[in-house]
């Protein structure tokens, strides 16, 4: 049994979320505590697409169920639109022995 486990998340853009970082994740035991509609799934299903890296999975949710709303209405409000400010969906996992994303 591999002895990786996550010690931080970044999500950027990602369903609810704009920008939220967890950072020293527990290497035992994590507990996502907050309201109805907080975003709980939301982080469990990142670690679940990042973990399994199942392409076709993303498409049978829908990229436009996961990328973050906001973010796409604040780039079509913008009068002067530009594909090299389209809004960009971001999940990082780091993991201990890596030290890195």
């Amino acid at each position: 049994m591999s002895d990786n486990y996550i010690t931080a998340l970044h999500l950027r853009n990602f369903k609810g979320f704009q920008d939220l970082r967890i950072d020293n994740l527990n290497k035992e035991i994590n507990i996502l505590i907050g309201d109805n509609d907080a975003g709980k799934s939301s982080v469990l299903l990142a670690i679940d697409l990042v973990l399994n890296a199942f392409p076709n999975r993303v498409e049978t949710i829908g990229l436009e169920r996961l990328l973050n709303q906001t973010a796409v209405k604040e780039f079509l409000d913008k009068k002067d639109r530009k594909y090299s400010e389209l809004p960009e969906m971001e999940v990082d996992l780091y993991l201990n022995e890596q030290n890195r994303h």
